[in-house]
């Protein structure tokens, strides 16, 4: 057993008092885990964009979107903690016991789960995230980028923020469309189509998404959690850098279709729900930090995301007509929804030019 000090909580919580030959604690090891992970993909993100990309206007300002993404989500995060400590049953006990007790990882999703108006607008981020990691996988895998790097994109998105991933693979892949997803110079096809792993994975991550509301009061709840997580870490295993990027376009479409039906039936069910009113849809983000911060990691996402195709879509391959239209879909289909569209189209322009 280790001797290592810990902090306490005095009854008023706002005090500490030292006490000694505690043993380390789960939580202190999950939370310390989780931290070491995040900085440690931060660490290869950034060295990946040092190495392979000149820094201009456009790389500046996607990186100061980034900070700024980073800054109001983790704002939210950080209050969180510093409120979940507080709370009454954790007062006068180590921060060790709180983390052991409080559970904190499944305990925020639960948050941004409970009640239809707040699942409305989580659901649209996790959606999102079902094209985004593709799309990482795909543009990866096209540039011969290594397993370690795109995991470690992706892994950033889930441990930091997606607001904070997505501008930073921007800087690095270019844009969201034809010359991030074509293959590279010189190499030829295998002739491959899509493999059941992509596939299979992509099937769990949707059905996850579906069973979190409505296991949020459930023991297991933890398991469509933890199966999203890993089934979108499965994608850059499974997606064969030489499979045309046009394979995937059905596979685009099909999670825009499940990112638009996750919408509109979000939307009804918020608006049909007895409790609902018009101010809640604006009230709801901020009733807890765990909801306001990922409410603000969807905006950014969409912002982000939509600025940069339409500002480069003229090297993205679709007209700029059809990149605006797309833009307004995120309104409509959710911004997952729109996102899958403009991707099936983009990859659907690359048929024959590959």
């Amino acid at each position: 057993k280790a001797t290592v000090s810990v902090l306490y909580c005095d009854a008023g919580g706002s005090h500490f008092r030292h006490k000694s030959n505690m043993e380390p604690s789960l939580g202190m090891f999950t939370v310390g885990a989780y931290f070491t992970s995040l900085f440690a993909v931060l660490a290869v993100v950034l060295n990946d964009i040092r190495g392979n990309c000149k820094i201009g206007v456009r790389e500046v300002t996607l990186g100061a979107a980034s900070f700024a993404a980073f800054c109001c989500t983790w704002y939210h995060i950080a209050m969180w903690l510093v409120g979940d400590m507080e709370k009454e049953e954790f007062k006068g006990r180590s921060v060790w016991a709180w983390l052991d007790e409080s559970d904190l990882f499944v305990s925020a999703y639960k948050q941004v789960a409970d009640g239809a108006v707040r699942w409305f607008w989580s659901s649209q981020l996790l959606s999102f995230v079902l094209p985004w990691v593709l799309f990482v996988s795909i543009s990866n895998a096209k540039k011969g980028m290594s397993l370690l790097v795109t995991l470690s994109y992706i892994w950033l998105g889930f441990a930091g923020a997606i607001s904070l991933a997505l501008p930073l693979h921007l800087i690095r892949c270019g844009e969201m469309g034809y010359h991030s997803i074509k293959i590279g110079k010189g190499t030829e096809y295998s002739g491959k189509r899509l493999g059941p792993g992509v596939l299979a994975s992509a099937t769990i991550a949707g059905a996850s998404i579906v069973l979190m509301p409505l296991m949020k009061d459930a023991g297991g709840f933890w398991a469509p959690l933890a199966a999203l997580h890993v089934a979108l870490l499965l994608f850059p295993f499974f997606v064969d850098p030489q499979t045309p990027a046009a394979a995937f376009k059905g596979l685009f479409f099909t999670m825009a279709f499940f990112c638009a039906a996750s919408f509109i039936y979000n939307l009804l069910n918020a608006l049909t729900d007895p409790t609902t009113t018009p101010d809640l849809f604006w009230t709801e983000i901020w009733a807890n930090h765990c909801q306001s911060s990922i409410t603000f990691d969807l905006f950014f996402v969409t912002f982000t995301t939509f600025g940069s195709i339409l500002l480069f879509a003229p090297r993205a391959g679709p007209s700029k007509a059809v990149s605006f239209f797309v833009a307004m879909l995120s309104g409509i289909i959710s911004p997952g929804g729109a996102l899958g569209v403009w991707m099936a189209v983009a990859v659907a322009d690359t048929e024959d030019a590959l």
